[in-house]
């Protein structure tokens, strides 16, 4: 790796690199762009050729909804459905019966928004306890800790908004 950069443990080639500078600030850099940089004439051709066909489907904007995301469950019977990830983004509808939350947990580089549909959420951090009625949000930094529950009677359905994306950055507690 390049001296005075550092590379997140789970970064892939679309992730950002933190170069520390002299006054201790750190500044955010994508894995190809430097590459692209310091690579030699070859690497910089094929970078160049891959990053016309990524932002040829990055252009491509469609619908989403939990008709066509991508959909997956989690803990005790709830749903998400991912309808938008990319490198930077991750927006995410979720289902959560009554009677059930998640594992308290916190995500060292990612912040979180999540906004409720309808239903109420719980959500506890560190901060105190949180309801949210539908149409209100609460913000999450990094380095949070956070538990998200629905003790209702009736379904809850919230999106959450990440940045950069919390896969393969999330510690449980």
């Amino acid at each position: 790796m390049l001296p005075n950069f550092c590379v997140h443990p789970n970064a892939n080639l679309k992730q950002i690199v933190l170069k520390r500078n002299n006054y201790g600030f750190e500044r955010c850099f994508n894995l190809l762009d430097l590459l692209m940089i310091f690579g030699g004439p070859t690497m910089r051709q094929r970078l160049t050729d891959s990053r016309i066909m990524e932002n040829s489907r990055e252009i491509v904007m469609e619908l989403a909804s939990i008709e066509n995301a991508r959909h997956y469950v989690w803990g005790d019977d709830c749903d998400g459905w991912h309808l938008v990830s990319t490198q930077n983004l991750s927006v995410i509808q979720e289902r959560v019966p009554s009677g059930c939350s998640e594992i308290c947990h916190l995500h060292q580089f990612t912040e979180q928004f999540f906004f409720v549909l309808s239903g109420i959420a719980t959500i506890e951090t560190e901060k105190g306890k949180f309801l949210l009625q539908p149409h209100q949000g609460l913000y999450v930094p990094p380095n949070t800790l956070h538990q998200l529950k629905n003790e209702q009677d009736v379904d809850l359905l919230f999106t959450v908004t990440s940045t950069p994306p919390s896969h393969g950055d999330r510690i449980n507690q």
